[in-house]
């Protein structure tokens, strides 16, 4: 039969046990602490955070995800990414997606539809991470909307300058052909009639409107 323990045992034992749950208490208090910094730095982040396995359920994200989505968390956590874009951009986005776990990153643009129906143009971010064996996706996202629009406006602006430009040369090439044609055409047909300084005039007036054509080209 075993002897209960002493009364300085029991104590022993006592002050064992308060280190270490003080011990623990501390570490608890560290795990805490960097949870918070983290998350800190995460919502800091000027885009949208996600964090999620291979199988689309998300881990993580930040503050900025649910204002911008306007999902609240209990529902972010039964979508799969995927779910946030227009449905002509889901498949390029999971190609995309797909692409991090097999080659270990990639980027990709896309539209962001929100739960209101607004859309927003995103260029979206994804490195793999392993942990405990398991991949992960870790990415941002940074709205480009007004990069977007500013390309759609230089575009639109460059049409119509190329519009422009071709009603402008057309407007002057064909009077410049039709200057150059009716000078030949008097030449070949009076150069007998005009004398040397006539000639020459014609002469001047074919090689400029032909100048002038070749230019506008």
């Amino acid at each position: 039969m075993k002897e209960s323990p002493s009364y300085e045992e029991l104590q022993h034992m006592v002050k064992d046990l308060e280190k270490e749950v003080a011990r623990h208490k501390k570490a608890e208090k560290s795990l805490l602490r960097e949870k918070h910094y983290s998350e800190s730095i995460i919502d800091s982040l000027p885009g949208i955070f996600y964090f999620f396995d291979e199988e689309g359920r998300f881990i993580e994200w930040n503050k900025n995800l649910e204002e911008v989505s306007g999902y609240p968390p209990e529902y972010i956590l039964t979508m799969n990414p995927i779910d946030f874009f227009v449905k002509e951009d889901r498949k390029r986005v999971f190609e995309q997606i797909q692409k991090v776990f097999i080659k270990g990153r990639s980027s990709v643009e896309s539209v962001f539809e929100t739960k209101s129906g607004k859309q927003i143009s995103f260029y979206l971010t994804g490195r793999r991470v392993t942990l405990e064996g398991k991949n992960y996706l870790v990415g941002m996202g940074i709205d480009i909307t007004e990069r977007k629009r500013a390309e759609e406006a230089i575009k639109q602006s460059a049409e119509k300058i190329k519009l422009f430009a071709y009603s402008v040369s057309h407007d002057i090439k064909n009077p410049a052909i039709g200057i150059y044609l009716l000078t030949k055409h008097l030449h070949e047909k009076y150069k007998d009639i005009l004398d040397e300084k006539g000639r020459n005039y014609c002469y001047q007036i074919m090689k400029a409107s032909e100048g002038l054509a070749t230019l506008v080209d």
